[in-house]
């Protein structure tokens, strides 16, 4: 009889283990495997809070959202990479993943981390086992971090002083970018050809060491002095344009450096502040085309 039991006993382990075989290979990946390869890199100094994303310890996600969050969390921290795991209950997690991969939804993180936290380009592996691995290829190297800081303490301690107003702080910093910048009508000509422009003009470098840049190469540029300063901002993008979000005596206001410095027929450099702190109202009454985000 022992035997027997003992036999029955082998048999319907070996059905529930055939019959739950996926179950209890992902309960082992979960409890087990997956453990080992999360690893969650500290933040560097440049991360920052956001009003949309919300950073995540959770790796397993259950929607796009989830999925969003945590690229938004490596993003924002400046790391390298990112592992996180599909599973069963979120039966189109890859091909979600592979569809955000190349959306503007990953695209619109980068208005919501420092500058030299966003991306130039990601690169994604993911595998049968449900693991996905997001690298991270920053669009500011090492150098070019040193470089811009550099800069960017040289012009707030020759141009911003404790006597003047938050207003007038970010004024002296639209006026000495678009003062010592030009737009660059080539690479802007290249990008619109759908080419990729060999200069540093879509980035703070051309607009604070090289004096050429054109809307991205502004807007990186203010935002880090912006942040330099503790003043809270973001970007914000439309399909052809990118500006300024500055929270400025309890408002968000938009600032766009790349409209107040226009091309002129006659080569004149104009100083504008028509898009200086513009209320949403505002900035509609004044374009309605570049501006829709």
């Amino acid at each position: 009889m022992r035997k027997l039991l003992s036999f029955l006993l082998v048999l319907a382990i070996l059905y529930l283990g055939l019959e739950y075989k996926d179950e209890i290979r992902e309960y082992v990946l979960i409890n087990f495997v997956n453990e080992n390869l999360i690893v969650r890199e500290a933040d560097n100094i440049y991360a920052k809070d956001s009003s949309l994303y919300e950073e995540t310890d959770d790796y397993y996600p259950e929607n796009r959202e989830d999925i969003v969050n945590i690229f938004y969390t490596a993003l924002n921290g400046g790391w390298d990479k990112v592992v996180f795991f599909c599973t069963s209950s979120y039966p189109t997690c890859i091909d979600d993943v592979v569809s955000l991969s190349g959306s503007s939804d990953f695209n619109k993180v980068n208005n919501y981390v420092h500058p030299y936290n966003s991306y130039k380009k990601i690169l994604l592996e993911y595998n049968s086992m449900g693991k996905v691995q997001i690298s991270i290829i920053k669009l500011y190297s090492e150098a070019d971090i040193v470089a811009l800081e550099t800069k960017a303490n040289e012009i707030i301690a020759n141009n911003v002083n404790n006597n003047m107003s938050l207003t007038d702080k970010i004024k002296v910093l639209h006026d000495y970018i678009i003062n010592n910048t030009v737009y660059d009508e080539e690479a802007a000509d290249e990008i619109e050809s759908g080419l990729v422009a060999e200069s540093n003009a879509y980035k703070a470098n051309g607009a604070l060491i090289e004096g050429s840049a054109i809307c991205g190469g502004y807007t990186d540029a203010m935002a880090i002095l912006l942040s330099k300063l503790g003043i809270d901002n973001y970007k914000i993008s439309s399909t052809k344009h990118v500006w300024n979000y500055v929270y400025v005596n309890n408002t968000w206001l938009h600032l766009d450096l790349t409209w107040d410095d226009p091309v002129t027929n006659t080569g004149e450099n104009l100083l504008l502040h028509t898009f200086f702190l513009v209320t949403d109202d505002e900035l509609k009454k004044l374009d309605t085309t570049e501006h829709s985000y």
